[in-house]
């Protein structure tokens, strides 16, 4: 028992360091939780009354016109420019279909666009 918990206690550093090593390969964003995401950031951003939307924003002026969020240990790269959104999936589309389909943004377009 004792030996099992020290496994756990040593290796959890080297997941850590793996998990935040693996985010290095997208691009910018908030950083992320191991296995949550960003999800503390939006509570946060939620409690001090800022929507989704209003997050967005204020990472594209942090980190740039295309963001990484992650919704739990998924990772969602998010183009916040319209020009550059145009480029990527209007004339690019090609390239994305076949992409993960993801409920929860079906639900913020609709409370966007609605």
């Amino acid at each position: 028992m004792l030996s099992i918990c020290a496994l756990l206690i040593c290796s959890l550093p080297i997941l850590v360091a793996a998990f935040y090593l693996h985010t290095r390969k997208y691009p910018p964003g908030p950083l992320p939780f191991p296995l949550i995401g960003n999800a503390p950031q939006v509570v946060i951003g939620h409690l001090l009354g800022k929507t989704v939307p209003e997050l967005l924003v204020e990472w594209k002026k942090k980190y740039g016109n295309v963001v990484t969020i992650w919704l739990g240990p998924s990772p969602t790269v998010c183009v916040l420019d319209y020009e550059l959104a145009l480029q990527t999936y209007v004339k690019n589309g090609d390239a994305y279909v076949g992409r993960q389909h993801i409920p929860l943004v079906d639900e913020m377009r609709g409370r966007l666009f609605k």
